[in-house]
């Protein structure tokens, strides 16, 4: 998605202002894990990939570095719109459907590292992003197609 014009807020995880809502930047590298790393290659040619490391706990892994106009606005926060929760699986046609915002909260509520850490403060966070944004489900096997989709969303707030 970065090399397709959208910025980088963080790569595995978000950062939340506890204040407002808002989502901090945290442009970092974002690694790439074994067959992830040729298919990005050639997905994105101009991605700028360090080396490979071989042979780690996780197998092979690479890092890309993110755009330099996403560092530049590391101090700019965002509001989210959306959740989109994407599986890659082999061959299978692209959806994008809907979440209940039940399941988008648990879904959030148990990726949190320090949810339990937060606990009020968590569960007021996670409740209002999930009212204020709209939750998805998005399986693909093209990355260009899940790109095309994404931006109709941002362009249209429904995907298709």
């Amino acid at each position: 998605m970065i090399h397709s014009g959208w910025r980088l807020l963080s790569d595995e995880f978000g950062l939340v202002r506890r204040g407002d809502g808002m989502l901090l930047p945290l442009p970092r590298l974002i690694p790439l894990k074994n067959e992830s790393i040729d298919v990005i290659r050639k997905f994105r040619p101009e991605a700028i990939i360090g080396p490979s490391f071989l042979k780690t706990r996780k197998g092979t892994v690479a890092h890309v570095r993110p755009p330099v106009d996403s560092i530049r606005r590391a101090q700019e926060p965002a509001r989210p719109r959306w959740f989109v929760f994407p599986r890659w699986v082999a061959d299978a046609p692209l959806t994008l459907e809907p979440m209940p915002k039940s399941q988008a909260f648990l879904m959030v509520a148990t990726n949190a590292f320090n949810y339990e850490v937060l606990d009020e403060t968590a569960f007021r966070l996670v409740t209002e992003m999930i009212r204020s944004c709209d939750s998805y489900s998005l399986v693909y096997s093209d990355l260009d197609e899940a790109v095309k989709v994404l931006d109709e969303l941002s362009r249209t707030g429904d995907g298709y």
